[in-house]
């Protein structure tokens, strides 16, 4: 991505990572400190490469 001039990266989280509960604390571990700092270290690094690196968090909700 540097030698082509930038580009994006995208991390996919969870809610769960984010937010903790009962029973799955490996889970959350692995997600929030794995995911979401590795997402803003890289971020933080690689923006002045015209890299962005971004994390989505999906979330599931009753249909309406």
């Amino acid at each position: 991505m540097r030698k082509a001039g930038g580009g994006a990266i995208v991390n996919i989280s969870s809610t769960e990572g984010m937010r903790g509960n009962f029973g799955i604390g490996a889970y959350v571990a692995s997600k929030w400190g794995s995911v979401g700092d590795l997402t803003k270290a890289a971020a933080l690094e690689l923006g002045r490469d015209n890299i962005r690196v971004n994390s989505i968090t999906p979330v599931l909700s009753a249909p309406r």
